[in-house]
């Protein structure tokens, strides 16, 4: 049976430790309300708190932000993430900077970078998505258009760098010529 740590506002559950001071992993960790900083379970619920990372099997998060998330199942509800890698990940009302899985689920979400073998999108915003999407999917790019993009950009930044150089030996040449003068 899972067993629950009570946490210690001055101590993370990462810093916890056995008579032989190895570090305990908590097959549950709940953090409701609290920062916490790497946070190491079998499952990591958490509500109204935030972690800089979370390393488990399953995490669910309510009205809560983690930096980074590494799990195998995560549900993050009117939560937020910078970084995600997950095989299964659900995301009804949330935000994402970047989310990499095998199957993503977003619902009423934003997500800047979406990666996902297979993905269903309702009602959600994603700048890149690369993949297959169900469902109702508006991107600003895909994986092939923001290459292009991308191409596109040095281009242009390449011909202005050539004109601008151009430029300086044009006006560096001509000062030197009225010196001679």
């Amino acid at each position: 049976m899972d067993r629950e740590l009570p946490l210690n506002p001055d101590q993370d559950t990462d810093e916890r430790s056995t008579a032989e001071n190895e570090p305990v992993s908590p097959s549950v960790h709940r953090a409701p309300g609290r920062d916490l900083g790497e946070v190491e379970a079998q499952t990591v619920l958490l509500e109204r708190s935030g972690a800089e990372s979370i390393s488990a099997e399953t995490v669910r998060m309510e009205r809560s932000g983690a930096r980074t998330i590494d799990a195998h199942s995560v549900e993050m509800d009117r939560s937020g993430t910078v970084a995600l890698g997950s095989d299964h990940a659900v995301l009804p009302r949330s935000s994402a900077v970047q989310v990499v899985g095998e199957r993503v689920d977003l619902s009423e979400s934003r997500a800047l970078i979406v990666s996902a073998r297979q993905a269903t999108i309702e009602r959600s915003s994603i700048v890149v998505f690369a993949g297959t999407a169900d469902g109702d999917v508006h991107t600003l790019f895909t994986a092939r258009t923001a290459a292009l993009a991308g191409g596109a950009f040095a281009l242009v930044l390449v011909l202005l760098a050539t004109l601008v150089r151009s430029r300086d030996t044009s006006s560096d040449s001509s000062f030197l010529h009225s010196k001679d003068m």
